[in-house]
C-alpha cells in the first residue's frame, strides 16, 4: 500500500510541475485502475463495506478519467499551436 501512496504523490507532483505530464497521467490512470479493481471491487461484495465502496468506486473511476483526459487536451492543444 505505501508503494501505491507514494506512485500516486509522485505522479500528481508531476503533473503539477507540467513535466512528464502524459507518462504520469498514463502511470496514475493505471494505478487506479489497479485500486478500483483490487481493493473497491471484491468490498462490493461485502454487504457491510458495499456503500462506502460503492462512493469509492466511483470517486476514483471520476479521478481516473480526469487522469486520461489531461493527456488528449494536451495533445490537442499541442496541434493548435502548430
Amino acid at each position: 500500500m505505501k508503494k501505491s501512496i507514494k506512485t500516486l504523490l509522485l505522479a500528481s507532483i508531476f503533473i503539477v510541475l507540467n513535466k512528464y505530464v502524459k507518462t504520469a497521467c498514463y502511470w496514475l490512470a493505471g494505478m487506479l485502475f489497479e485500486i478500483i479493481t483490487t481493493i473497491h471491487i471484491p468490498n462490493l461484495f461485502n454487504p457491510e463495506l458495499f456503500n462506502n465502496a460503492l462512493m469509492e468506486i466511483l470517486q476514483d473511476t471520476a479521478i481516473l478519467g480526469a487522469a486520461l483526459m489531461i493527456p488528449g487536451y494536451l495533445s490537442e492543444s499541442k496541434k493548435q499551436e502548430n
